[in-house]
């Protein structure tokens, strides 16, 4: 399964999201303890968490990228040219040990459809 509730990959040593700075928009249906486990998935394989969008900040994961879109956030994103891309892209860079081409995951493109 690859839903927000499935296992997480275990891959010790493995740093898909070296020197990767990612900002998280969680729907409200994500509790304060599964929000905490994916965050660390981010830290344990090597990226950092920005809390506010700014230019550095390489894509924003969402648990609801057509939402996320629509919001302040992702309107300020699309001008700065930042990707708004599904949870399920953070198991695929750990499961692939890479930080994946953008558009082979759940991105919204500048189409505004999840491809």
């Amino acid at each position: 399964s690859s839903g927000i509730n499935a296992e997480w990959p275990l891959r010790p040593g493995m740093m898909p999201f070296k020197d990767v700075v990612v900002l998280f928009d969680f729907d409200c249906s994500i509790n304060y303890k599964e929000k905490l486990r994916i965050k660390n998935q981010v830290l344990n394989h090597g990226g950092c968490i920005s809390y506010s969008l700014n230019k550095k900040v390489k894509f924003i994961v969402s648990t609801n990228p057509t939402v996320t879109k629509d919001t302040y956030r992702g309107r300020a994103a699309k001008k700065l040219g930042i990707p708004i891309v599904d949870i399920c892209y953070l198991k695929e860079c750990i499961i692939a040990n890479s930080l994946l081409e953008l558009d082979k995951s759940l991105v919204l493109s500048d189409t505004e459809k999840l491809q």
